[in-house]
């Protein structure tokens, strides 16, 4: 899969890991009560989610394994520690040596793939420099069998996090977010970009946009999946996608065309 699907894979499933996870008391022993911590894991589709915590070690098949980082920050540079401490990993930063432009049009530029790395720790929230970075790398090839991912608890905005993912093809107005988290709209705004580095608005987005390129991947029109996921129309999906994504839906398609490394969120 590329890198940059991986990463719309992590958004879309992070209302329902954080949702599986809220009746948890405490994150993986490792990381602290106050990091929470979920995981993905993949037999061929990126489907089956379950809460990494208490005595379950998604890590415990890997051994001395590779373990791709995607992430900054303390949280990151703690879970690097427990690795190499606890389960002699040597870990890999993903976004280093990132690839030249792929074209979407001709695909000259060859899928790259970090080598051996199993699992991928992915570390919230996405700073600016480091959506750059994901930005730039984002035709780069990843094949893990499992990915972790990390974030700073905050009960408000995870009830915001699952409220999106349960309406996110739906008008989410900011006061009624706020109502549902528990806080007014400003703490809302401030706190949702602390823990995911992006605001609200823009994460309902990224949510419509994960599942727009499953059902492009899957073959609808995009007509049909503009109005299925929550956009006006086929013009708005177009405008959106090119912000967020850097390339059209049909430039998209004819990307992941006839690949057999296509995930299903």
């Amino acid at each position: 899969m590329f890198l940059f699907d991986l990463v719309s894979a992590v958004n879309h499933a992070l209302p329902q890991l954080v949702g599986a996870s809220a009746g948890v008391s405490s994150g993986e022993p490792s990381f602290g009560p106050h990091v929470g911590c979920a995981l993905l894991r993949r037999a061929d589709r990126f489907a089956s989610l379950r809460v990494a915590s208490g005595g379950h070690d998604p890590w415990d098949c890997l051994r001395a394994g590779a373990v791709g980082m995607l992430g900054a920050g303390s949280v990151a540079a703690s879970a690097v520690r427990m690795l190499r401490l606890r389960h002699d990993c040597a870990t890999v930063d993903l976004l280093s040596e990132a690839p030249r432009a792929f074209d979407a049009d001709t695909a000259a530029e060859p899928r790259r793939r970090i080598p051996e790395t199993r699992a991928i720790v992915v570390v919230l929230p996405w700073p600016e420099d480091l959506s750059t970075k994901v930005e730039r790398a984002r035709f780069r090839s990843v094949e893990p069998e499992v990915v972790l991912v990390l974030w700073r608890r905050s009960p408000a905005i995870e009830r915001a996090l699952v409220h999106l993912g349960e309406h996110y093809d739906e008008r989410v107005r900011l006061h009624e977010l706020a109502a549902v988290a528990g806080i007014d709209k400003f703490q809302l705004v401030r706190r949702f970009a602390a823990m995911l580095g992006v605001t609200p608005h823009r994460y309902q987005l990224l949510l419509r946009l994960s599942r727009a390129k499953a059902m492009l991947r899957d073959g609808l029109c995009v007509t049909q999946i503009a109005h299925g996921v929550g956009f006006a129309d086929h013009s708005h999906l177009d405008r959106s996608f090119r912000v967020l994504m850097g390339m059209t839906p049909t430039e998209y398609r004819r990307s992941v065309a006839g690949t057999s490394a296509a995930i299903s969120f």
